[in-house]
């Protein structure tokens, strides 16, 4: 179980992440050419963010994986055994999937988390807005949109998770020092990413939200990319906390559920490495 459930972990982590799609808040996607976030650049492209203070040891210890969970398999072949093959290319980029991991979880902690990196395609459709003027709100049936990825992450046992990213972890801490955090350590960056999805406030909806002023003659072709929290408080919110609002309430809350279950496992894990 421990081998076929490697890749489980990336799989499950980012159902929450890919269940906000593509259409992250900012300016930075209407440059790109339509398709363009569906393309699959190396992530060693990408300039880290700046590095989190570490202490001389990690304040979450991964367990040692055991010899026998040497060598995982390619992720595209686990994922489709585990999915099947049509899931797999549905919802997933599994190029350099270890490095997209690794960014993207670092990137929901902080103001943005780049689209063209992230290991989980776009979800269907575009973000739906309800009425005019000064009175928008996200569409109540936007949430609908993200069925797919919330199913996938509650199908995940977490104690199952949590053997898996034992067996993964030192490609992934591999990844993390790359991408320019050489005195970080990835587990701990990931528990805080995970508190911070599940601290993730919860205002009543519908939420307000507004198109911020384009200036110049060139109209952006696709608007719905730069809508904006009405709300100050919640637009400077982390990326990841931004991404699990526009999901929806029932999806937020049946989300937020798994996520306390990996986070609890995996605290329990490190106290067992200890």
């Amino acid at each position: 179980m421990s081998r076929a459930g490697t890749w489980i972990l990336s799989a499950a982590v980012f159902a929450a992440a890919g269940a906000a799609g593509w259409l992250l808040w900012g300016r930075a996607h209407e440059a790109a050419p339509t398709g363009a976030e569906d393309a699959a650049p190396p992530v060693a492209s990408v300039a880290p963010s700046a590095p989190v203070p570490a202490s001389s040891a990690p304040h979450y210890p991964v367990p040692a994986a055991s010899a026998a969970d040497a060598g995982p398999p390619t992720p595209e072949s686990l994922l489709a055994s585990l999915f099947g093959a049509k899931t797999v290319a549905a919802l997933f980029v599994t190029e350099d999937f270890p490095r997209r991991f690794v960014a993207t979880v670092d990137g929901l902690g902080r103001s943005a988390a780049p689209a063209s990196v992230w290991p989980m395609r776009p979800a269907a459709g575009r973000f739906e807005v309800a009425g005019a003027g000064d009175a928008e709100h996200i569409g109540l049936d936007n949430g609908l949109r993200y069925a797919p990825y919330v199913q996938l992450l509650e199908s995940v046992d977490a104690a199952t998770l949590v053997r898996a990213y034992a067996a993964i972890y030192p490609q992934l801490q591999a990844a993390y020092v790359e991408l320019g955090f050489p005195k970080g350590y990835f587990n701990d960056r990931f528990v805080g990413v995970l508190d911070q999805l599940i601290a993730t406030p919860e205002p009543p909806r519908p939420l307000a939200v507004h198109l911020p002023p384009v200036g110049g003659p060139v109209q952006p072709s696709r608007p719905w990319v730069l809508y904006e929290y009405a709300d100050s408080r919640l637009q400077a919110l982390t990326a990841g906390q931004r991404l699990m609002l526009r999901l929806g309430d029932v999806n937020e809350r049946r989300v937020k559920a798994r996520l306390v279950a990996l986070r609890d496992a995996l605290v329990a894990a490190s106290g067992a490495a200890r």
